[in-house]
């Protein structure tokens, strides 16, 4: 399953909780859609793909 955009608004405090969170989200979201791999083609920030897969989303 591709995401094709993943946006935060600019004022919103990237967090422990809130990567946890979003990961378990998008990880439910993948499952429920019967997909194995999920990848985040662009994110806003950009380093939003790379700080899911430290919180253990696998992408």
């Amino acid at each position: 399953m591709s995401i094709r955009a993943l946006y935060l608004e600019p004022e919103q405090d990237i967090t422990g909780e809130l990567l946890a969170d979003l990961a378990t989200a998008l990880r439910e979201f993948a499952a429920f859609h019967g997909s194995e791999q999920l990848v985040v083609e662009r994110s806003e920030p950009g380093e939003l793909a790379a700080l899911l897969l430290e919180a253990g989303l696998e992408l």
